[in-house]
């Protein structure tokens, strides 16, 4: 019997937190005319403490076709001041199974500008094509940071030949600290907590098609759905202040 019991755990746990990339899955609106589908297009960025914060991306895309192979080449760039932590890329076929997870010795490394100035700035690369269309790249990583100076503001929507299925950003910090933030043409899900002197923001949006940009039409930020934000004190080597 606990035998029995402990395979049901496992079965019912598994099946909680496996994802379903199935091509099948994907509403008809979002593959008319577009060559990828951001299936999960999640952001949260973490603020810890005055001097540190980490910011964890996962972009889960299905490519359509050869036109989307783009998509498949991944770069994270850091630096002294910025490390990258966790990264990880799987594979799924048009019916959601994995394929495989990238090695680690998959996973290039190199400066960014090799002989200039910047020679603290590099990024890990990989180039993950798989030749039998649809497929979908899953990958996730966090950037931790030895400063705060800025939070990444967050798009839901992309232009061209990409629609997205899921997109979300979540914005952490303690209440001492603080951080400012802008809805722009959000007409999505928002959910809002404190707790224990800790606040959490969540905005969602959900089936969305490419965004249509205009030759020389408004800038993107002030059309598409956004959030921009900012931080209300900041830490940079040494540096502290109020924004």
């Amino acid at each position: 019997m606990k035998h029995l019991l402990g395979i049901w755990l496992f079965v019912w746990t598994f099946g909680s937190i496996a994802q379903d990339y199935a091509i099948a899955k994907i509403p008809e609106q979002l593959t008319d005319g577009v060559n990828a589908v951001y299936r999960k297009d999640v952001g949260h960025f973490k603020i810890l403490a005055l001097d540190k914060a980490e910011y964890t991306y996962t972009l889960a895309v299905t490519l359509l076709n050869e036109r989307a192979e783009d998509e498949a080449f991944i770069t994270v760039g850091y630096d002294n001041l910025r490390s990258v932590a966790n990264l990880e890329i799987r594979l799924y076929d048009s019916k959601g199974k994995q394929i495989r997870k990238v090695k680690n010795g998959e996973i290039h490394d190199r400066a960014a500008n090799s002989g200039s100035f910047m020679e603290d700035s590099r990024f890990k690369w990989v180039e993950v094509a798989h030749n039998q269309y649809p497929y979908t790249i899953e990958y996730t990583y966090t950037i931790k940071y030895k400063y705060l100076y800025s939070i990444p503001n967050w798009f839901f929507q992309q232009v061209g030949d990409i629609s997205v299925e899921n997109s979300s950003f979540t914005l952490e910090y303690p209440e001492d600290v603080g951080a400012r933030y802008l809805e722009l043409n959000f007409e999505g899900d928002k959910s809002e907590t404190s707790e224990k002197g800790i606040k959490r923001l969540t905005w969602t949006m959900s089936n969305l098609p490419p965004f249509d940009k205009e030759p020389y039409g408004p800038s993107l930020s002030d059309i598409m759905p956004n959030i921009r934000t900012a931080v209300a004190k900041f830490s940079y080597e040494g540096y502290d202040g109020d924004l």
